[in-house]
């Protein structure tokens, strides 16, 4: 069953993860991050992969995503040790992988 955006609503508002509903230069649609609004003592990991779980299945819905896959930016600018928590980047790599099955075109850092 899809997530409903009243689970997600809070971390969404953070703006640490979001869909942007722009394409790449290949046309693939972007999955955006910015680590530096993410702080673990503040919003559990778990929280923060459900959003990543809902902004995964709304690009899901498109059929040239479910085909060719998404690129994933994450904009490291103001990013610190603050936003870091060990089993967060395992957690966010295993539920791209498992949860939901569209393909990363692309992962970028800036």
């Amino acid at each position: 069953m899809p997530l409903k955006i009243d689970r997600v609503r809070h971390v969404l508002e953070q703006q640490v993860i979001m869909p942007t509903f722009t394409k790449d230069r290949d046309g693939y649609p972007i999955l955006y991050m910015k680590p530096n609004h993410y702080f673990p003592d503040k919003v559990p990991t778990a929280e923060l992969m459900r959003a990543v779980v809902y902004c995964l299945e709304r690009m899901a819905d498109d059929p040239v995503t479910q085909m060719y896959g998404f690129t994933f930016i994450a904009d490291m600018n103001g990013w610190g040790w603050s936003n870091w928590e060990t089993s967060y980047a395992k957690t966010f790599m295993g539920t791209v992988e498992s949860r939901v099955s569209i393909r990363l075109r692309y992962a970028s850092q800036h």
